[in-house]
């Protein structure tokens, strides 16, 4: 009898060994669990892996929340950069309107100037010429050429 009470207790401890990891797995499951109930303050696996679940839904919203955000201010400055291309491209054409004006104003200022040099040219001639003409004497001259 002494060999089977032997013999029993040695299968007992082989199973004891054999299970140790099994059973420190369950345990260590146990004690998860029973973190998260604590963490989210669930009564029972399920109710803390629902309230668990309900942390992650909203964390979830909060992040496309703030995606919305960011993307509505994306398009904000997206739409800021069109307008500001767009105010560029307009300036760079009244820049070239301009230039063609004063293009043009400098055309008509340079032949302005050569028709105020004609008109000096001839007042000068013209003043010479009565300034000669008031030097003849035109009675004279009429007298001379009717005779």
């Amino acid at each position: 009898m002494d060999a089977e009470l032997t013999k029993v207790k040695e299968a007992a401890a082989k199973h004891k060994s054999d299970n140790a990891a099994v059973v420190a797995a369950s345990v260590a499951a146990d004690l998860a669990v029973a973190a998260l109930e604590d963490a989210t303050g669930g009564t029972d696996g399920v109710t803390a892996a629902e309230n668990a679940l309900a942390a992650k839904v909203a964390l979830t919203d909060a992040a496309e929340e703030a995606v919305k955000t960011q993307r509505t201010r994306l398009e904000a400055l997206i739409t800021a950069k069109r307008t500001q291309d767009q105010e560029e491209a307009y300036w760079g054409e009244r820049v070239n309107t301009a230039n063609e004006l004063i293009q043009t104003t400098t055309d008509a200022e340079t032949d302005a100037q050569t028709l105020l040099s004609r008109a000096e040219e001839q007042v000068s001639t013209r003043s010479w010429l009565f300034e000669v003409l008031r030097e003849i004497d035109a009675t004279a001259y009429a007298t001379g050429c009717n005779t």
